[in-house]
Order: C-alpha cells, then sequence, then structure tokens
C-alpha cells in the first residue's frame, strides 16, 4: 500500500432533475438511484481504477450500507484492513444534479463523525512504508489535523483536499500540507473572502506565504492552475458535455495524486488528471462513472 486515505465513506442517493427546486417548492425527479460516495471514498477508487495501491482509513456503520460499502472496496482492490465499524448508521447524503449537469449534495456524516481521537491511534501503524497521505474536511477536523502532524512527523507527503468548504480551519496546520488542492470556493473559504477569478494566481501565493507547500486550484470547465515558490503552470480543461459534475473533482485529485507519486512530474499528472476526470462528467453518477484508466 503506497497510498492512504483518511476518508469519509457515504451511500449516495442521487435524482436527475430539470432544475433545482426554489424555496418551498416540490418538484418531480426524472431519474433516482443510490450509488457509492463521500470524498474520501471516491479519491480512493479513483487512485486505484489509475492503477494505484491505496488502502481507506475510516469508519461505516454496523449496518447494510456498511457491509455494501466494504464489500465493494474490497471488489475495487482498496485496502480496508483499517476501515472500522461504528455502532451508528453509515454516512449518507443526498444529490439533486441538474440536467445540465450541475449538482447541489446534502450530507449527513453519520460513522465519519463516530470516529475519535483514539481511533487514530492506529495511523502511526497504518502509514508505515506509505508515501502519501490523502484528506478530506468531511472528518471533524481535529482528526484531520492529528493526521497531518502524524504524516509530517512520518516524512510522508500530504494531500489535502480542503473541502467541503470551511471558514474555521486552524491555519496553523497549512505547514502541515505538501499539496492543498481546492476550488475557487475552497479557496475563497481559507482566504476570508472572496477570490475574483482573475486573482486566483495571487489568491493562492497568500497561501504559500502560510506555509503550503504547493497550491493547485482546480479551476472547473477553466482547467487547473498549480502555484508554487518559483511560477505557477496553468492546464486547460478539455472541452466536453458534462452530464453530472459529481465526483469530478475527486476524481481529478485521485488520479493527480498516483500519476504525481509514479511520475514525480507535476504537469504529466495534471494533463493525466484532467484527462481522468473530463471522462468522468460525461456519465451520471460519482463513483459509478469512474472508468478503468490506461495508462500513458
Amino acid at each position: 500500500m503506497k497510498i492512504l486515505v483518511l476518508a469519509s465513506l457515504h451511500m449516495d442517493q442521487n435524482y436527475i432533475l430539470e432544475a433545482f427546486p426554489k424555496p418551498g417548492q416540490t418538484v418531480l425527479a426524472k431519474e433516482a438511484y443510490l450509488s457509492r460516495g463521500g470524498k474520501g471514498q471516491n479519491q480512493a477508487v479513483a487512485i486505484c481504477r489509475c492503477g494505484g495501491h491505496v488502502g481507506v482509513f475510516g469508519a461505516v456503520g454496523r449496518d447494510e450500507n456498511g457491509t455494501l460499502l466494504e464489500k465493494a472496496l474490497e471488489e475495487d482492490g482498496v485496502d480496508i484492513r483499517y476501515l472500522m465499524k461504528k455502532d451508528c448508521p453509515t454516512g449518507r447524503a443526498s444529490i439533486y444534479i441538474q440536467e445540465d449537469g450541475e449538482n447541489t449534495i446534502v450530507v449527513y456524516p453519520g460513522a465519519d463523525f463516530a470516529m475519535t481521537l483514539e481511533d487514530l491511534e492506529g495511523l502511526d501503524q497504518a502509514l508505515e512504508g506509505v508515501q502519501a497521505l490523502v484528506l478530506q474536511l468531511e472528518l471533524p477536523l481535529n482528526l484531520v489535523y492529528r493526521a497531518l502532524e502524524v504524516a509530517k512527523k512520518k516524512g510522508v507527503l500530504t494531500f489535502l483536499n480542503p473541502a467541503p468548504a470551511v471558514v474555521d480551519f486552524d491555519q496553523k496546520y497549512l505547514t502541515y500540507v505538501d499539496f492543498l488542492i481546492p476550488n475557487e470556493g475552497e479557496l475563497s473559504d481559507l482566504l476570508g473572502r472572496k477570490v475574483p477569478s482573475d486573482q486566483v494566481e495571487e489568491a493562492a501565493r497568500e497561501l504559500l506565504n502560510k506555509g503550503v507547500g504547493q497550491v493547485l486550484v482546480t479551476l472547473g470547465s477553466r482547467g487547473s492552475l498549480l502555484v508554487h515558490a518559483d511560477g505557477s503552470f496553468y492546464q486547460e480543461a478539455h472541452k466536453v458535455k458534462a452530464v453530472d459534475t459529481t465526483g469530478a473533482g475527486d476524481a481529478y485529485i485521485g488520479a493527480f495524486v498516483k500519476k504525481y507519486l509514479e511520475k514525480k512530474d507535476i504537469k504529466k499528472a495534471m494533463a493525466f488528471a484532467t484527462s481522468y476526470a473530463a471522462r468522468v462528467v460525461e456519465a451520471y453518477g460519482a463513483l459509478d462513472s469512474f472508468p478503468l484508466a490506461e495508462d500513458d
């Protein structure tokens, strides 16, 4: 196992809509289906389907959804030796998807938020021989902070996706982050102000000054921008017809982490991740739309 994901794991209920309902309005869904989700699970599976060796450190409930997720992760080839079971429901999400591909999501954390600092006592052992730890913010922040500390102590590369966006992230922990991977909204929340699209690089440099190693901002249909101490690099997005953007950012991150660790070439990793995420938005569902990637 070369990569470990401190993972949120959910079962998603998806609804395809002509348009999002307005306050007080009831609308009929054109389609509904269940799928696996949670940013951590999505990123781990993306890494695996891109050919990486990955495990998850997280929790599911002792319920039917937890059993389904555990079995599916094993079938994907994800290492689940550090997957815990809690006496509460597995995390769930309701995802509403417009026909233009835009989505809005409501998450019930369930077992994700039943994890405690005591559960992280096994993280030191889990990181033995691991090259990279991937984290998101769908878990309690104190767990994220502790995991960053442990990874830093062990010399493990850290990739933090600060999503969902939170405004109270303790910025002293930015010094523990080798790669920070926000979208534009998350970049704004980290800095406590709206960042105009023409000031993304300058904003990212503010985070470099706070101690982040490198900042990789995902820009949706406009591509992605890497900002580091010596300059920046822009990767243009592929022009595709998006039907569902759910999980696209997670797909990008998983593909980027896998390819970067393999090639140690950021530009190649960004190109690979861009191509992979473009394929994901052309189909409905998050994990259901993550393809097996052909290596380059």
